[in-house]
């Protein structure tokens, strides 16, 4: 199914981009404990939203 398909592929380039963010951040944070945690967090929280995302489109396909 194309959609399907196009739903997989739109959740991995958000993941793909999450983790580039999350690289970006996690290396600025330059060993800062609070600067670290808040990259992680930001990284799950991105994750799980877009896992989320990822289901409830799957959900809605016909």
């Amino acid at each position: 199914m194309q959609e399907q398909d196009a739903i997989e592929r739109g959740y991995g380039a958000a993941i793909e981009n999450l983790f580039k963010s999350f690289y970006d951040e996690f290396t600025a944070a330059i060993g800062s404990p609070n600067a670290e945690m808040g990259a992680k967090e930001r990284f799950r929280n991105g994750i799980i939203h877009a896992r989320r995302a990822r289901e409830l489109a799957l959900e809605i396909l016909p």
